[in-house]
């Protein structure tokens, strides 16, 4: 999961005059003295051979122990036009009610700047509250080829990122050979044995209540070794959604601030069981498809993927009350907050998809 500091820096300068190399100082609310950066890469055509300064109007408090006082590495994607979906109102405010959601975002630009470091792996500042004002002229032209390959250094830095997170997160999601089921196995597998009179969000939450007791009662092991990829793997959209219910349920749980004694009502457990409530309605619309849905399947699956639409934004909700009641590590929670959102953006992009191919199928 990418640290997402967008919210809790003050101001910046960054500096691309330098062809291969980018320079800056971000000015962060819990640091008196300035972050440094120096990366390798050029920014995007739109900032590339200047330099430029922002402010963040609505800056917010918070610790971020975990960077130190200088930075090197890789840049990723720099620009300030990229394109940016913004929630119009709140989740909690923005209930999709009876019927199919609707998407309730609007499109603005926004600063987008990330790096990959060894220390920190990647970081991502992006925001749309930023004001944005030029300090030189550009002090070179990015070519159309330097753009290409810029391009493909940002592909590359942003794979291996991936590749690296996956191998970890699909070590732990994956059943090993002859070991215990995934968590969300073992919770199909009740709810087919108990069958339609199954209380589904009962069995999850004593699923994932059993699961912790389990981490508990065992000594800390190390991180797995990747495992190899099955051959009929999960939806992409599943196997992020149960990552990151996992994430949510160690994480937590590791820095105490999830622990047996909260009630299934507590913000941090409602954020953990609604996000794999998601994955595992998720499965059961999207798993088992591994080409294009077809016509006549999508009443089926839009039956399952709408309910998973309903309990990402609860855990949104869920994820709101985090932060207000500052449950948890500001930054962490902000990085939780913007893969529910983009994997509620999916989901309701993909229930638009699948009510097209519905409606052509049925003229």
């Amino acid at each position: 999961m990418a640290w997402h500091i967008g919210e809790f820096v003050l101001r910046g300068e960054i500096d691309n005059r330098v062809r291969g190399k980018v320079t800056g100082r971000l000015w962060l609310t819990s640091h008196p003295e300035p972050l440094l950066l120096d990366l390798t890469g050029n920014a995007g055509r739109d900032l590339a051979g200047r330099c430029w300064q922002f402010v963040n109007l609505h800056p917010r408090p918070g610790q971020l122990e975990m960077l130190g006082p200088s930075l090197t590495g890789v840049l990723g994607e720099c620009t300030a036009s990229r394109k940016v979906k913004v929630p119009e109102v709140p989740p909690r405010e923005a209930r999709p009610g009876v019927g199919a959601p609707v998407l309730r975002w609007h499109w603005r630009n926004g600063v987008f700047i990330e790096w990959f470091c060894p220390r920190n792996g990647r970081v991502v500042l992006a925001s749309t509250d930023y004001q944005l004002g030029m300090l030189s002229d550009a002090a070179w032209t990015m070519t159309e080829a330097e753009s290409a390959a810029q391009q493909r250094a940002v592909k590359a830095a942003q794979l291996r990122a991936v590749e690296s997170s996956e191998s970890i997160w699909l070590a732990l999601t994956r059943k090993p050979p002859g070991g215990p089921p995934r968590l969300i196995d073992r919770i199909h597998e009740r709810l087919s044995r108990e069958g339609p009179q199954a209380d589904f969000e009962r069995i999850v939450e004593e699923e994932i209540a059993l699961r912790r007791r389990e981490r508990l009662s065992r000594p800390p092991a190390p991180l797995p070794l990747p495992v190899t990829q099955p051959q009929n793997p999960d939806h992409p959209l599943v196997a992020r959604a149960h990552a990151l219910a996992l994430r949510l349920l160690e994480e937590p749980s590791s820095r105490g601030w999830l622990t047996d004694e909260l009630s299934p009502e507590h913000p941090m457990a409602d954020q953990v069981a609604s996000t794999m409530k998601a994955a595992i309605k998720l499965a059961g619309g999207l798993n088992g498809h591994p080409g294009i849905i077809r016509p006549e399947e999508c009443a089926a699956a839009l039956h399952w993927v709408r309910q998973a639409f309903e309990f990402l934004e609860d855990a949104l909700c869920a994820a709101e009350d985090c932060s207000r009641q500052k449950l948890a590590d500001a930054v962490w929670q902000i990085g939780v907050r913007v893969e529910l959102t983009e994997l509620a953006q999916e989901t309701a992009a993909l229930i638009e998809e699948l009510e097209r191919r519905q409606s052509r199928g049925c003229e």
